[in-house]
């Protein structure tokens, strides 16, 4: 006879692998689904708002949406009058990779003997420039674009009828929730309505901050087009851990090319200095209160959510991940999964003020 906990553990694989084949064969359908739900938690208090004030349920909704499209609009424009100044620069940047593409080759063949002529031949066979301009890649990007603004358009749709219908799906689990449970789903539903949304506009809060901080910091030690790359790792910072190095990495490495050694160096600082604000005080104050996830739940989501959904799946996880944990934090048997699920219990180890605070004052006692 097989046990109960072992029966358990495989139940609770079996559900997991269709789930993943669900999430992996259903993401043309559930994408845009994943993203209404959320857009639906961000805008929800908008249209509740404008409702409270006697505007028609259908008309808030509107209103909502076009707003919401107008700021869209002015992101997109603002981002690319960023991209064409960046754009307009790349004749000096180019000359200025060319000549440190000529030293780099000078320096390899004094320091290890190999040719400029072999360099370039490696080169040319490892990065071959017409296989990432080929039919197949072209016909893809064209696919993906088209594909997005399918999803952009299907989003705004399910948006829009999951917040005129939402009172008819909160009935429908009533209905469907025994009458003692009707209480604790009350509960889960408040949470969900009211930190969901407020995860959101933290999350979009602390960008526009760390884009102002980027580009400061940019400009401070010369790096060129300071905004257009502040603006750009603000963005990539959305998806955590993973977004920053990345985004930093990416400016490195352009600037490392194009500029001088010495004012690539400084961007190290600019991080360091960028990263320890803003996981002690912006994330601490905005976003962290309302997920409170640990880095090591965080990081395998977003590797999951990338496999799955590409990089769609590595923006939302996040919020979806906060939403798990609320429903096992009010589910009793799921106690101990909110408890994995969460950063508490590793207080003392964390990098924080207060911990160098304590151990400042342990030394010098």
């Amino acid at each position: 006879m097989v046990p109960h906990s072992l029966q358990t553990v495989a139940y609770a694989l079996i559900i997991l692998i269709a789930a993943g084949f669900i999430l992996i064969i259903g993401k043309t359908f559930l994408i845009p689904i994943a993203l209404a739900i959320l857009f639906s938690f961000l805008l929800f208090p908008i249209t509740n708002w404008l409702e409270q004030h006697k505007i028609a349920r259908i008309l808030a909704n509107i209103i909502a949406l076009v707003c919401t499209v107008i700021v869209i609009i002015g992101i997109t424009i603002g981002i690319s009058l960023l991209t064409k100044s960046f754009v307009a620069d790349l004749p000096t940047m180019r000359e200025n990779m060319t000549t440190n593409v000529q030293q780099t080759y000078t320096w390899v063949e004094n320091t290890f003997s190999v040719s400029t002529v072999q360099q370039k031949i490696w080169i040319e066979e490892n990065l071959r420039i017409e296989t990432i301009l080929s039919d197949d890649n072209l016909r893809s990007i064209f696919t993906t674009t088209t594909t997005s603004f399918l999803t952009i358009g299907l989003m705004f749709i399910y948006t829009f009828f999951f917040l005129y219908y939402r009172n008819k799906f909160g009935d429908l689990l009533f209905k469907l929730i025994p009458d003692s449970k009707h209480k604790r789903f009350h509960k889960i539903t408040d949470e969900l309505t009211s930190i969901t949304p407020h995860y959101l506009t933290g999350l979009v809060v602390v960008v526009v901050i760390l884009a102002i901080l980027n580009s400061v910091g940019f400009a401070i030690i010369g790096v060129a087009n300071p905004i257009f790359f502040g603006v750009l790792a603000a963005i990539l910072n959305i998806v955590p851990y993973i977004g920053t190095i990345i985004g930093f990495g990416f400016v490195f490495l352009v600037t490392l090319a194009t500029q001088n050694v010495s004012v690539a160096l400084w961007i190290i600082p600019v991080f360091l200095v960028v990263q320890f604000f803003e996981n002690n005080i912006l994330t601490p104050n905005i976003t962290a209160r309302q997920v409170d996830l640990n880095p090591l739940v965080a990081i395998i989501g977003i590797t999951l959510a990338g496999a799955t959904w590409g990089v769609v799946g590595m923006l939302i996880v996040i919020p979806f991940l906060g939403m798990f944990k609320i429903l096992c934090k009010n589910v009793p048997r799921l106690h101990a999964v909110s408890y994995l699920l969460g950063s508490t219990g590793t207080e003392q180890h964390a990098l924080s003020l207060d911990n160098i605070k304590k151990k400042w004052k342990k030394w010098f006692s």
